[in-house]
């Protein structure tokens, strides 16, 4: 699977298709998470597929993936990077519940943050951002122990290079 076989507003479709196939994995991994930290997950994977859909890069973008990116690094917190919090934040934005867990809710969230970065990179800008959603994807699901979610997301992939328009050699520009 190489996002870079597709045209720009497709390989940003793959992302996202990549982030709502974990995004029940973030949930699980991590039911208690603060409502900041899924909204900012549920925002990214929202307006990257807003953009796929319009096939033009909406508002927000950045402040989405930033957000996104922040969900990931809480998630981590304290199992793999032990920072101290204060006593309120820990209460109201606890941690996933085990070492594991965070891994899984952080990676989840990485690949919102990378099909927000899909959408808004240029056409030409976007193959890494989206194979690195589709590289968290991966981590997320082996992580998560559900092997069976990469058939899926190869069943995505083919389905995404079938439905890719056919042009010559000379129309890639």
């Amino acid at each position: 699977m190489d996002p870079e076989r597709l045209p720009h507003w497709l390989r940003v479709a793959f992302a996202v298709r990549c982030a709502r196939r974990v995004q029940p994995l973030f949930a699980e991994a991590w039911p208690d998470a603060a409502p900041t930290r899924v909204a900012a997950v549920d925002r990214a994977i929202a307006l990257a597929e807003q953009s796929a859909a319009e096939r033009q890069a909406c508002g927000g973008l950045r402040a989405a993936y930033i957000d996104a990116l922040a969900a990931a690094g809480r998630a981590l917190i304290p199992y793999h990077y032990p920072v101290p919090l204060e006593p309120d934040e820990a209460e109201h934005d606890p941690g996933p519940a085990g070492p594991e867990a965070a891994l899984v809710a952080s990676f989840a969230a990485k690949v919102a943050e990378h099909a927000a970065k899909a959408a808004e990179a240029a056409a030409g800008e976007s193959a890494r951002p989206a194979r690195e959603a589709l590289g968290f994807a991966l981590d997320a699901i082996g992580a998560a122990g559900r092997p069976g979610l990469v058939k899926v997301l190869e069943a995505d992939f083919e389905a995404a290079v079938g439905s890719a328009p056919r042009r010559r050699w000379w129309r890639f520009w």
